[in-house]
């Protein structure tokens, strides 16, 4: 089995390479990674060209949402020191499998992407830019998060900027906003649509005032979506805010979450203990090491 510094190797040496070839890329990343379905990780699925996370409803897969970190905020120039911005994603990546990361400058740089994803094994969840230039793949462990407004989405461009993601075998997830401004089948159609496009996940930006019967209603449509890359219900993924009364943290964990089987969250480093005691409390798992 091919290593994976063995294709990006490959990938870097032009002169031999088609990279016009979509079945090419697409059959290194195949060979560089297990598609063995017995575990809780992410694999590639060769047939289908895409990477298929399975659906456990008892393991609790956490994005933990660090765009408040003091050591990761930085505006147009580095502010944090890069040694410290180092040692800072080390310490957090011991902890937590999936760290959403800010929408800093230095992430839109293939390089400094490279660099981050070397750090430690768990996966970064990137805020994506339209267009994407970069020529190469990503590392395996990045996960580019394009934001869609259901609202006011221009779903064209929306398609081009995860299907060129796609075309590089980049990972790629979709965040939704404004999902509430459309009918269930509306929003199951565009995920579809995504989907189709080469988005692994989908996550919705449920706001804490989200009503808990239209989210389940919304999440049972998308659910009904048959698109390429496993059954939607293990790509579906929600947020978590404790600032919600503790009555309507209670709906919406039954109903939205454990009722419902949807096992991705996405949540605030404030409240990560909190929801990991939860979890513990009804003999549950979910993949942090606090």
């Amino acid at each position: 089995m091919l290593s994976m510094l063995s294709v990006r190797a490959m990938l870097s040496t032009p002169q031999s390479i088609n990279f016009t070839s979509f079945g090419f890329l697409r059959s290194l990343t195949a060979a560089a990674f297990s598609t063995n379905t017995n575990t809780k990780r992410p694999y590639y699925d060769s047939q289908s060209a895409r990477w298929i996370t399975p659906h456990d409803p008892e393991y609790f897969r956490l994005s933990v949402d660090l765009t408040k970190h003091p050591k990761l905020q930085d505006d147009t120039t580095l502010l944090t020191p890069l040694h410290e911005r180092h040692t800072a994603l080390q310490i957090l990546g011991d902890k937590y499998s999936t760290i959403v990361l800010p929408p800093t400058p230095i992430l839109q740089n293939n390089n400094n992407i490279e660099a981050h994803s070397t750090l430690t094994q768990s996966a970064f969840i990137i805020p994506s830019i339209f267009p994407y230039h970069a020529s190469t793949s990503a590392p395996d462990n990045v996960m580019f998060d394009v934001s869609v407004d259901a609202e006011k989405a221009d779903v064209g461009s929306i398609l081009k900027h995860v299907g060129g993601h796609f075309s590089k075998a980049n990972r790629v997830r979709c965040t939704i906003s404004n999902f509430k401004t459309q009918s269930p089948v509306s929003l199951g159609s565009l995920c579809g649509k995504l989907c189709d496009a080469g988005s692994e996940e989908i996550f919705l930006d449920n706001e804490p005032d989200c009503d808990t019967d239209d989210l389940v209603e919304m999440m049972e449509e998308i659910c009904y979506v048959d698109a390429p890359g496993g059954p939607m219900l293990g790509r579906l993924g929600l947020n978590y805010s404790s600032s919600l009364s503790s009555s309507s943290v209670e709906e919406f964990l039954e109903e939205a979450v454990f009722n419902f089987g949807c096992s991705k969250l996405k949540v605030s480093e404030e409240d990560v203990a909190e929801f990991a005691s939860i979890i513990q409390r009804r003999g549950l798992e979910c993949d942090i090491n606090e």
